[in-house]
């Protein structure tokens, strides 16, 4: 019976040893509604530009998202004024497993809005995972001093500015 409960604990504590205090699998990934500014509160999936079961390239872009809250001095120039849609590109390999969130949706930053994988195999294990991910409220939160969220990495490229003609966005 010892040798019985000793069996029992091993795979417990090798499944430990893999994920000490993370709340999702080894090798699930979370993309946050990306923080794009210091000021921005929210933001706006505006368009997936990867589909579930797709692989997401090194470099492929994955979504594009909508703010008016950028303030970040690459963006202060007249042209970048008013409400902007930025492309959201990974800069490591993944598979989209599921997109949490459809287009239109507005969410704070930091909200999980689609769940990832590093390997294809690992796809159902990844959407199986979209019930624990619905508690967390704000991945950049959960994740500082914690380290138990794993989230994708990602750079935002500006693709388009809805200025009013003639406004000003006041920057010298």
């Amino acid at each position: 019976q010892q040798q019985k409960q000793q069996q029992q604990r091993q795979p417990q504590q090798q499944q430990q040893q893999q994920q000490p205090g993370h709340l999702l699998p080894a090798g699930v990934i979370v993309l946050p509604m990306p923080s794009l500014s210091h000021a921005m509160e929210r933001g706006t999936v505006k368009r997936w530009l990867k589909q579930e079961g797709e692989c997401c390239h090194e470099y492929d872009l994955v979504l594009e998202v909508e703010t008016e809250t950028l303030v970040e001095e690459a963006y202060r120039l007249d042209d970048f004024a008013g409400k902007v849609t930025l492309l959201i590109e990974a800069n490591e390999e993944a598979w989209l497993a599921k997109q949490l969130v459809p287009e239109g949706s507005e969410l704070p930053v930091g909200q999980p809005i689609a769940l990832l994988c590093e390997e294809q195999d690992q796809l159902q294990q990844a959407v199986q995972q979209k019930a624990a991910v619905a508690r967390v409220l704000d991945v950049y939160e959960q994740a500082e001093g914690t380290s138990n969220v794993r989230t994708l990495i990602w750079q935002s490229y500006l693709k388009e500015s809805n200025k009013e003609p003639g406004s000003s966005c006041g920057c010298m």
